[in-house]
């Protein structure tokens, strides 16, 4: 007799055992995006369905990587819609005025020292297609 204990089988698939190993391809959602993992990432998976399992110490690292990559992905889309509205529409100062922004804000997320909000990533995205709105917006916020 031995005392190896047999493999613990995948509560997911019930067929495959776990393994302890880096890949690149793995990917997780972070509030609606679908975000690659770092290949050199060391995870435990599935063999079989890939289901990986996390302890509370990785789902904190893997929890920051995803942060990570999130704020980058807000703070380069507002930075190309900014960028886009004062080519096309009005200096940065004019653009926090109409939004009702904060002086400086807008430069602060240009520089990633502030982090922007998907509402307002969203709203400057949508200003930039079409930076006549923001004229628009100014007489409807003037008006009411």
């Amino acid at each position: 007799m031995t005392n190896q204990r047999a493999p613990k089988l995948c509560p997911t698939c019930g067929k495959g055992t776990f393994s302890r190993f880096a890949r690149a391809g793995r990917t997780e959602m972070y509030k609606g995006y679908a975000y690659e993992l770092p290949a050199d990432l060391v995870l435990k998976e599935c063999s079989v369905c890939g289901e990986i399992p996390m302890t509370p110490a990785e789902i904190d690292r893997v929890s920051d990587v995803l942060e990570e990559l999130h704020r980058a992905r807000l703070t380069s889309a507002a930075t190309r819609a900014i960028d886009t509205l004062v080519r096309e529409a009005a200096p940065v100062s004019k653009i926090e005025a109409s939004l009702r922004l904060s002086p400086g804000y807008l430069s602060r997320i240009r520089s990633g020292a502030s982090e922007p909000s998907f509402q307002l990533v969203a709203l400057l995205a949508l200003l930039a297609r079409s930076p006549k709105i923001l004229i628009d917006l100014d007489e409807v916020v003037t008006s009411t």
